[in-house]
């Protein structure tokens, strides 16, 4: 194969055109999108080429990534990087929603481009953001754009609500117990009969801890069991051919997330849905068995959100709730509990870290503005200064730029009739097939670069979002799962003071005996 290199214009009437580069964006990364690309790359040349005031600058393509934030997208922060050196002075994109989805990122960008004097067209919206209404117009199409996958989401919650109201059961993995056939449930004898076992073992007395035990060590034990399990078995209408829909809903603003169902949206209960593997009498008799259980059980055993969470900050031990004769409720240091002399630590009463949290959560709550949006607008820079400064990925880039250069000149000189169609697409493959290698190898070092910031961003912008969506003010510890979503620890030292380390790392510290509106 014939090697291609481009020598540039340096001077003429061809140095003095106006670079302009081309922006697309596939969703996936199937052989078919695969395939496209050449195509594509031949297109927007003849687009380009075909206007005698036009040179091409570049075809940028982000492959397979989501269009929701650029962060995410390689080819697109090159795309910018490459607009701030002046290399690109317009852009070509087929619509807003393929160059964001995003109304405030997407404004931001167009904001960005234009001051340094680059234009950009969307093919889709007719749309020319260098006209002096462009901004207004993308920011209504925009707002479509950023709707779009809601709207998607939303059909098919449309779909399903339609669907549980006839009584038609909702789901795609079938229960433990179960397989699919043809779109019903049907009774899997082999795990039926261990279900079966698991509910008469507990009606004779057994507790869920033996239950997983004795599933471990037996044929059984194939599956990963975990107590867990059991008790969700024990729970679970579905055994007695019943079904709950809905337990969980999907939120409808960006980004999605599966929320547990506590009233926000309705519930269908639907009998005999499909066969039943236990009686419905026993499946009764086991449900008023696990709620006289939970009577019984001790105060001091019982679950809270504190638990798993709370720590001691001297020695790393977990903190145990107890019950005092008289009702008063503390969390004490294990170790401490064990031997005062192994630590420090003393009891902290659960009151106070209610009442710290409560404090806390008003202050983070009331300073999203100052605290975590500029703190996730950091880590988004961040990471895009992590990926622009990265040497290797700038020889990855490099090797980009040379590769497309290639294809470029082999478009123009099939245009030409230099090169056949078959000799073409032959030598076109092959560099696409090049130019997919590095692209992965750079999207692999992107990822490596960004990881740790990467998470935390997304931590603290899910955290921003469940703070928005939160009340300003909590009654307790348990309203809402707010305190699940958002702390991620709760660490107490030797000098009572209360530290809440929250899901994206940020820690906010209080004291055993703050008061209201005291610091």
């Amino acid at each position: 194969m014939p090697k291609i290199r481009v020598i540039q214009a340096t001077k003429g009437a061809l140095a003095d055109k106006m670079p302009v580069a081309a922006y697309c964006r596939v969703s996936s990364d199937s052989e078919d999108q695969r395939n496209s690309f050449a195509a594509q790359v031949k297109e927007y040349t003849r687009q380009i080429e075909s206007n005698e005031q036009w040179a091409l600058a570049g075809i940028y393509a982000d492959k397979g990534i989501s269009g929701t934030s650029a962060h995410k997208r390689p080819e697109f922060l090159r795309l910018i990087e490459d607009c701030k050196q002046g290399k690109v002075k317009r852009i070509l994109t087929k619509s807003i929603s393929r160059f964001a989805r995003n109304t405030v990122e997407c404004l931001e960008y167009v904001r960005e481009l234009k001051a340094l004097g680059v234009s950009i067209y969307f093919e889709k919206e007719g749309l020319d953001t260098g006209g002096l209404s462009g901004e207004l117009m993308l920011a209504i199409f925009g707002s479509i754009a950023q709707e779009e996958s809601t709207s998607i989401s939303g059909n098919m919650r449309w779909s399903y609500e339609k669907r549980m109201k006839a009584g038609e059961f909702i789901g795609t993995v079938a229960p433990y117990g179960y397989r699919w056939k043809d779109g019903s449930l049907e009774i899997y004898e082999p795990e039926a009969e261990i279900i079966r076992w698991i509910f008469e073992s507990y009606l004779n007395g057994v507790g869920p801890t033996e239950i997983t035990s004795r599933l471990k060590s037996s044929m059984a034990g194939q599956r990963k069991w975990i107590e867990n399990h059991v008790r969700y078995i024990l729970s679970n209408e579905r055994y007695a051919g019943n079904s709950l829909v809905q337990k969980r809903y999907t939120s409808q603003t960006l980004p999605t997330r599966r929320i547990r169902n506590t009233g926000e949206v309705p519930q269908y209960f639907v009998e005999n849905s499909h066969p039943a593997i236990i009686p419905i009498a026993m499946y009764e008799k086991a449900q008023r068995l696990r709620e006289q259980r939970n009577l019984n059980a001790s105060e001091c055993a019982k679950k809270t959100v504190l638990h798993d969470r709370f720590r001691c900050a001297e020695c790393g031990s977990s903190m145990k709730r107890k019950v005092s004769a008289a009702g008063n409720v503390s969390w004490v240091c294990r170790k401490h509990n064990r031997n005062s002399k192994e630590c420090a630590t003393l009891p902290v009463a659960e009151t106070k870290v209610h009442m710290a949290f409560l404090l806390v959560y008003r202050i983070i709550k009331s300073n999203l503005d100052s605290i975590l949006i500029p703190m996730a607008n950091q880590l988004r820079l961040l990471g895009e200064r992590a990926i622009l400064q990265n040497e290797d990925i700038n020889a990855l880039n490099a090797q980009i730029l040379k590769l497309t250069d290639q294809l470029h000149a082999a478009s123009k000189l099939h245009s030409m009739n230099f090169l056949d169609t078959e000799s073409y697409y032959e030598k076109a493959n092959v560099m696409n097939a090049q130019l997919d290698e590095v692209q992965k190898k750079r999207q692999q070092l992107v990822k490596g670069i960004t990881k740790d910031d990467g998470e935390a961003l997304e931590k603290t912008e899910r955290l921003i979002e469940t703070l928005k969506a939160a009340p300003d003010n909590l009654s307790s510890l348990e309203e809402g799962d707010v305190f699940s979503n958002i702390a991620e620890k709760v660490l107490v030292n030797k000098n009572k003071r209360i530290i809440f380390r929250l899901i994206n790392g940020l820690e906010l510290t209080g004291w055993e005996g703050m008061e209201d509106g005291k610091e």
